[in-house]
């Protein structure tokens, strides 16, 4: 869910997507410096996220300004796929190292550091973030997670359970059976006994909406982009569609296309 002003009164702005809560935070940092406050001041960011710009804005304010402030990265190394980009092998040799590794992208860019193995355990949790209230200065709490953890048909298929409508606990059914018979018609299952497939997720639609307009062999779709916050692509061979792209993705994939005289095409 975004950050919206109907949804809690303490959402104070509203925004959308991904990879803007610690640009959000450093505000709040600011803020309470200006007024001689002491609160602590915390941002939660998944690891899909953290790859986003906007994220790497906020980490280098947020190191800037040199203040208290508690960044909690999720890492269950997943977004809503799989992740890619290069900040994710430093993420993985900092898992592999329990926080050891000489290589810290965060305290390359000044920050205090605590790795937690047990993201999952909220004891452990508790005792990490005993140890960083009231601190004085920027520090990431790096917590390594599992997506899904605790529910076994969310851990077998963890893209298909990034969401979900009200289901039954016991096996992944909808409650509402008349989502069911919407569904079964979108997937082509027909009559009360079919099987519950999930509805098909947007990026699949614009896949296929974009498939339709192109005209092959020209490279008409826009191609490998698998976007920086933990992206992933559709399609085959040559022609992927990114999910989610961020500016540079685009910029980037854009330039290309210009170069290679095709139509490119952003969703």
């Amino acid at each position: 869910m975004y950050i919206e002003n109907i949804n809690s009164p303490k959402d104070l702005i509203e925004i959308g997507h991904t990879s803007t809560s610690i640009a959000l935070a450093t505000g709040l940092q600011k803020g309470r410096d200006i007024l001689g406050g002491k609160e602590n001041v915390i941002a939660v960011i998944g690891d899909g996220s953290l790859s986003g710009g906007e994220a790497f804005e906020g980490l280098d304010t947020a190191a800037e300004l040199g203040t208290n402030i508690i960044i909690v990265v999720n890492d269950n190394e997943m977004s809503i796929a799989e992740n890619h980009g290069g900040l994710y092998r430093n993420l993985k040799r900092l898992r592999e190292s329990g926080g050891q590794a000489e290589c810290n992208y965060f305290r390359a860019l000044g920050f205090d550091y605590l790795y937690v193995e047990r993201g999952n355990d909220v004891g452990s949790l508790v005792e990490a973030f005993r140890k960083v209230k009231d601190i004085d200065h920027p520090v990431v709490v790096h917590i390594h997670t599992e997506k899904g953890h605790g529910y076994a048909p969310a851990v077998a298929d963890k893209e298909r359970w990034h969401w979900s409508m009200p289901f039954h606990l016991e096996d992944g059914s909808p409650l509402n059976r008349s989502s069911t018979a919407s569904n079964s018609r979108v997937s082509g299952q027909a009559g009360p006994h079919s099987v519950w497939r999930s509805p098909p997720r947007r990026k699949d639609v614009a896949a296929q909406g974009l498939r339709r307009e192109a005209h092959p062999p020209r490279r008409d779709l826009p191609g490998e982009c698998r976007r920086g916050c933990g992206g992933h692509h559709q399609g085959r061979g040559p022609h992927r569609i990114t999910g989610q792209c961020r500016s540079h993705r685009v910029r980037s994939r854009l330039e290309r296309d210009r170069r290679e005289r095709p139509r490119p095409a952003v969703a």
